[in-house]
């Protein structure tokens, strides 16, 4: 399988879909998508259906040709997004954020904390 077709097999089981209903809800083929998946005699897409299958799943194409596992690359989407937004924001609104997170932040692992404690007494 080629390096494509291992990134796509990983996006299609971290988002749960199978060429069938992707194909229903697409309409990009089963028999495509199973071409590049296949371990034996893959082929390699055309730059057509690279973009066509990153736009169903919103993604960039230069997914197919990272390192990245799923979650790590919509991870990172998400961070490039929030820096366009705070980009737009001016000091003492992004301080006040800062504060605010590091505060939700610490509250968690808080919680965190006295729910494990709470599990180890159970032990």
């Amino acid at each position: 399988m080629s390096h494509f077709g291992e990134k796509l097999r990983e996006i299609m089981e971290f988002e749960n879909l199978y060429p069938s209903k992707i194909e229903e809800m697409s309409g990009i083929s089963k028999q495509k998508l199973g071409t590049y998946t296949k371990v034996e005699g893959f082929n390699y897409p055309t730059y057509d259906s690279i973009f066509e299958i990153a736009k169903f799943f919103k993604i960039s194409p230069e997914y197919f040709f990272s390192n990245l596992t799923p979650s790590r690359y919509r991870q990172m989407e998400k961070s490039k997004k929030l820096s366009a937004q705070l980009a737009l924001l001016d000091d003492t609104e992004i301080e006040f954020l800062y504060k605010f997170i590091s505060a939700y932040a610490s509250k968690k692992i808080a919680l965190q904390n006295e729910s494990l404690e709470v599990i180890s007494k159970k032990s």
